[in-house]
């Protein structure tokens, strides 16, 4: 998860990550990488069983989880196993768009939920080598 990863990053215990929406620590680089958003996905937009699917880890859960009090509430703590259970189930899946958008089969029903900032995270220490300078420079040319 991203608050893990940052963890290790602030205590030298990962050179470098990349997370959503981190955490402003005096111990971080931070560099934007890009805008993601969070949606509500299925593989119909009307008509679906009353489940909803989503990972514990996800940021900014708890709202989205409480509208849908009335259905069951299935957890899954991967991304990509959600996707591939959305494009061939009938429920509601929670996903980040990436992960969604790479399975033609879901579609987004309603609105975005949230937007998230990806962005490279390292050790305020780290960026002072040559080495580390390039291989940052690498992950900030998409």
């Amino acid at each position: 998860s991203s608050g893990e990863i940052t963890r290790g990053v602030i205590d030298h215990e990962i050179d470098i990550g990349i997370v959503a929406n981190p955490i402003q620590h005096s111990n971080l680089v931070i560099k934007k990488l890009r805008k993601e958003y969070v949606g509500l996905w299925s593989r119909k937009l009307e008509d679906h069983e009353k489940v909803i699917y989503y990972n514990p880890e996800m940021i900014s859960l708890t709202k989205v989880l409480g509208r849908f009090k009335d259905y069951k509430h299935i957890p899954i703590s991967n991304y990509e196993l959600l996707a591939a259970l959305g494009a061939k189930g009938n429920g509601i899946f929670v996903l980040p768009n990436p992960v969604a958008e790479r399975f033609k089969h879901l579609k987004l029903v309603g609105k975005k939920e949230h937007s998230v900032d990806i962005c490279l995270i390292s050790h305020v220490d780290r960026p002072k080598t040559k080495g580390f300078t390039t291989l940052l420079e690498l992950f900030k040319q998409d």
